[in-house]
């Protein structure tokens, strides 16, 4: 006891001086740049001479002319890097091929008020003063920045109030700052090369809906990318290294941070201040001094599916409420595997952590839930609460850790329920803690006890198993009216309790003594009673021996039967529990899904929905699962429309013209999804409902002249879905029926069911009369099923006559007949059931 709250002790007193280093580092780092911000021209532009990167075919010995365009006025300038256009999209005015010295000027390219398209290519811009940066839009809009050089400027690149720009395989190094956007919307910045900055790589201030996506940002001095007041932007597969820190987020709201890759920072690999609704999956964080991922006073963020190692800590939340933290992975020598600290109403599920000095620890945080965790292999703890109350601890999985499996420190009202804790120093230490539960626990095999209670009282222990525990299965100390019953200890030691012996002892004197007794009786009576006396007398033993027996069997079997029903009334009862945490556990899960839907970050949200329904379609929460049928049909019909609304305005903008740019495709279809748009062009072209190509440089679709364009009502199908009745449930026909209505070209979905009180010849005749494609699910029962099969032979005499398409659909090509092995194309997966639905509905189109 003594030896650990020392080790206690020696941790706070090493964090202690971590933080003072760290706010000397940092107070060094404000003093050095203040001075270069300071005297930034004096010190470093006037004493510097750049090496002049003759790159660009345009060179002036003298230095060219700064450019500067106003008002779209483009029409006084005549130099050769300048050509003056029309200004639209498949037309844009270019300045390209020019190096230029800025000579401690605010600027060398920069354009004003503009809303003409404009690209800037192939440019090298130098030696700019202290305001600003080689290249600056203000106000303007659709400008393309691509193949540019900046350095040795304030900005590299700086935007302000400009929308719908791209800057794209740009380098920009030697500057204060790298690429710098102040409310600007709707931007793309993407591969450029940013380094060697002596503050930020990118920096967004009070900017929405733009992308960052597979940069390169390296030795910056104060970190990668920087956001402050920006909401719903996309961060997407980057790489920081070397760098102070790599991604700051303050007072920034419904951001995607996904598939990021972050190594070998000073600081923090991505800190949220202030922040709420982000979601950051999927990114790679390793060999960095303090934090991996930190939240601080942010709420509501999911972290999902990050991969945290070799750092100080792995994710940290500081006084940071109703975050997930699920499927994180942390290793590798983290001092601490995740850090709560002042956080309450928390969930920690579904990571893996192990290899690092500690796993879990909670210092002064409530309400939170610790469950379904991998936590090994770390030398210290595996889950830690210090002053904390009114936490679930649940079935995780704790082994071989150098530590306690789980300890409690002036810590109270915790449930520590249904977790495995074997092979550690301890299983499960209390100190100091209250009211707590332990139940439903399999501890074993631990070096020290089972469960200890250090000066803990009014504890409830009980129904754990506790099995080869080397000092025992349970100790107290200084404890008083804990609660400990039903446990089932086998640790290799025998103990009975005095009275217990003192029983045992008396049930032995009283057989002796009737033995000896009876035994008196029964050769008295040998000497005294005749033959017929000694029958009658064995006769009437035998009776009452039987009697006896019967009374032991009825009891036993009363017993049996009375333990078989508290042991079903236990496990019910616990079932139905679990039943309603998992079910408040979804449920919180649906309302984060909520609100990814009222961001229309629908893609996100079917992703967890789909995960969603299939733990309620396990757990058997049938309202969960129609409740989240609702969710998934209402964003797939947004998605289709979204779809449908795509290609309409590609056929309309089709029948006018031969070349649709993007830019004007998003603009009359209202969706500024790019991604989506590409992907609907490239699937019109592969169905061949449109003939041309989309050019990807260009980002225009170029259609064949003269090639027809549908501009009337989408074709519609009318689907009949043929099955055997015992496999309803199986295929999920409801389910699909709805899936399948969702989509314009589907006009109605007809199936016949067992309970439609419907004759099936009669159903048949009428409903193969109106529709157009038959769908056949085949398997085991419907090779069986004698309607099945006049179903498929009349559609099969109908298809021969052109009335209708057949689509067979199945898991074993041997289910199906013969006669329809030529039209294979849809095979059902249980596992993969959208990827089904699609694949059925582009089959339907074909």
């Amino acid at each position: 006891m003594f030896a650990r709250e020392k080790r206690y002790i020696f941790e706070r007193i090493m964090l202690l001086v971590l933080f003072l280093l760290s706010a000397v580092l940092i107070n060094l780092n404000f003093k050095f740049f203040g001075v270069i911000g300071k005297d930034f021209q004096e010190d470093y532009y006037n004493n510097y001479k750049p090496i002049r990167l003759k790159k660009s075919d345009y060179w002036d010995e003298n230095d060219l002319t700064l450019i500067h365009i106003k008002n779209d006025n483009w029409t006084d300038t005549n130099f050769p890097w300048i050509q003056n256009r029309t200004g639209t999209w498949n037309d844009p005015h270019i300045i390209e091929n020019v190096t230029i010295n800025g000579s401690n000027s605010s600027w060398c390219i920069k354009i004003e008020d503009s809303n003409q398209n404009c690209i800037i290519r192939n440019c090298t811009l130098y030696n700019t003063g202290q305001d600003y940066g080689g290249i600056m839009l203000i106000n303007s809009n659709n400008t393309r920045i691509y193949n540019n050089t900046c350095s040795y400027s304030t900005d590299g690149i700086y935007l302000e109030g400009s929308n719908n720009n791209t800057l794209s395989g740009n380098n920009v190094y030697d500057t204060l700052f790298g690429i710098v956007f102040e409310n600007c919307n709707n931007n793309t910045i993407i591969r450029n090369n940013i380094y060697d900055m002596y503050w930020t790589g990118i920096n967004l201030n009070n900017c929405s809906r733009n992308i960052i996506s597979e940069n390169i940002l390296y030795a910056s001095s104060n970190g990668g990318i920087s956001l402050a007041e920006s909401n719903n932007n996309t961060i997407l597969g980057n790489v920081i290294y070397n760098s102070d820190s790599g991604m700051s987020f303050n007072f920034c709201n419904n951001n995607i941070i996904e598939g990021n890759t972050v190594y070998d920072t000073h600081l923090t690999g991505i800190e949220f201040r202030n922040c709420s609704k982000n979601i950051i999956s999927e990114n790679t964080l390793y060999t960095i001094s303090q934090n991996g991922i930190l939240l601080a006073e942010s709420n509501n963020n999911l972290l999902l599916g990050n991969n945290v190692y070799d750092t100080s800590f792995g994710i940290v939340l500081e006084y940071s409420n109703n975050n997930i933290v699920e499927g994180n992975k942390i290793y590798d020598y983290s001092w601490k595997g995740i850090l709560l600290a002042g956080s309450n109403n928390n969930t920690i599920s579904r990571n893996n952590i192990y290899d690092n000095f500690a796993g879990i620890l909670l210092d002064y945080s409530n309400y939170n839930t610790i469950e379904k965790n991998n936590i090994y292999n770390n030398e210290w703890d595996a889950i830690s609460l210090r002053n904390c109350d009114m936490n679930i601890i649940s079935e995780n999985i704790i082994y071989n850790n150098s530590q306690c499996g789980i300890y409690l420190a002036e810590s109270n009202n915790t449930e520590i329920i249904e977790n495995s804790l074997n092979n550690n120093l301890g299983g499960v230490y209390l100190y100091q803690s209250y009211y707590n539960i332990i139940r439903n626990d399999t501890i074993n095999y631990n070096d020290e006890y089972g469960v200890s209670l250090q000066e803990s009282s009014y504890n409830n222990v009980t129904e754990n198993i506790l099995n080869g525990n080397v000092k025992g299965a349970i100790e107290e100390v200084d404890c008083d009216k804990n609660i400990i019953m039903d446990n089932i200890i086998n640790d290799g030691k025998t103990s009975f309790p005095f009275v217990l012996i003192l029983i045992i002892l008396f049930i032995a004197i009283s057989i002796v003594i009737t033995t000896f007794v009876l035994r008196s009786i029964v050769q008295k009576r040998k000497v005294s009673h005749p033959k017929e006396r000694k029958k009658m007398e064995a006769a009437i033993k035998e009776e009452i021996r039987e009697e006896k027996e019967k009374q032991k069997r009825e009891q036993k079997e009363k017993k049996e039967l009375e333990k078989e029903r508290v042991k079903y009334e236990k496990e019910r009862q616990k079932v139905e529990e679990r039943k309603v945490k998992i079910q408040q556990e979804l449920q919180k899960r649906i309302d984060f899904v909520d609100r990814l839907i009222k961001g229309d970050k629908l893609d996100i949200a079917l992703k967890i929905l789909d995960e969603i329904q299939k733990e309620a379609e396990t757990q058997e929460l049938l309202e969960i699962v129609n409740e989240i049928e609702e969710r998934i049909i209402f964003c797939k019909k947004s998605e289709v429309e979204t779809i449908n609304k795509i290609k309409q305005t590609i056929l309309t903008l089709g029948a006018k013209f031969i070349r649709l740019p993007l830019v004007d495709i998003m603009e009359r279809s209202g969706i500024n999804d790019e991604p989506l748009i590409e992907k609907v062009i490239q699937d019109m072209i592969n169905n061949k409902e449109i003939h041309g190509e989309y050019f990807l440089s260009s980002k225009a679709l170029a259609l064949e002249a003269g090639a027809p364009v549908q501009t009337g009502e989408i074709a519609k199908h009318n689907v009949f879905i043929s099955y055997a009745t015992l496999d309803t449930n199986y295929f999920q026909i409801s389910k699909i029926v709805r899936r399948l209505q969702l989509y314009p070209e589907i006009n109605e979905v007809l199936f016949w069911e067992l309970d439609s009180k419907q004759n099936i010849v009669e159903f048949m005749e009428e409903t193969l009369k109106k529709t157009n494609v038959f769908v056949l699910f085949c398997s085991k029962n419907s090779v069986k099923s004698k309607a099945v099969k006049d179903e498929w032979q009349a559609a099969f005499q109908m298809r021969k006559k052109d009335l209708l398409k057949i689509i067979p659909v199945y898991e074993v090509e041997e289910h199906v007949p013969r006669l329809l092995w030529q039209m294979l194309n849809v095979k059902f997966k249980k596992d993969d059931f959208e990827g089904f639905i699609r694949n059925l509905y582009e089959e339907i189109r074909r």
